[in-house]
């Protein structure tokens, strides 16, 4: 149905987050895991997947699967979730479990560890999650419901404040965090 990606740059640490998100019926969705693609792709499984718990900005939970691929000169962490009626879920088997589900979506969080620690990594992109998810949500939610008549411009072009989205070099803050987009 549609993607979108973007890469984020941690401020303090300059350790880079891509992000990229697919909307897409659950078996589309589910057929491409990190675990498939990655190893056939040359990199050996470093870390089996694993589920981790966030917690967001907004106080809710999610769910994402978290694992490490390595292959000569790059060691990366990937974390993905999906994203179904307002929670983010890592289902065993997605296909199945989010069969009634007409669409999903699929948020991959990707960090180059090869400089850093996997305790670094892990926090960098929890954070990242933590503070994109409910954005995410909020902005999904602005798009399906309808606007009144008399409402205030939705889209980040139409809003002065930039509706929370940055250009590169630019700063969004929530919750005293700051989300900047790197240049690619």
């Amino acid at each position: 149905m549609g993607h979108v990606s973007r890469l984020y740059q941690h401020r303090d640490t300059g350790a880079k987050v891509a992000a990229f998100v697919i909307c897409a019926t659950p078996h589309d969705a589910s057929g491409h895991t990190p675990d498939r693609c990655y190893p056939a792709a040359g990199y050996v499984i470093a870390e089996t997947e694993h589920r981790q718990a966030i917690t967001l900005d907004d106080g809710r939970q999610a769910e994402a699967f978290v694992g490490t691929f390595r292959k000569t000169g790059a060691t990366i962490r990937v974390f993905w979730t999906y994203g179904v009626r307002g929670e983010w879920l890592a289902p065993q088997i997605a296909r199945i479990e989010l069969a009634g589900t007409a669409s999903v979506y699929k948020l991959y969080a990707i960090i180059d560890q090869s400089s850093l620690t996997p305790s670094q990594a892990t926090g960098i992109c929890s954070e990242f999650l933590a503070v994109m998810l409910p954005q995410f949500d909020r902005a999904v939610a602005e798009r399906q419901s309808p606007a009144p008549s008399n409402a205030e411009p939705t889209s980040p072009a139409e809003r002065a404040d930039g509706g929370g989205v940055t250009e590169p070099g630019e700063t969004a803050r929530s919750a005293g965090r700051p989300l900047q987009v790197a240049d690619r």
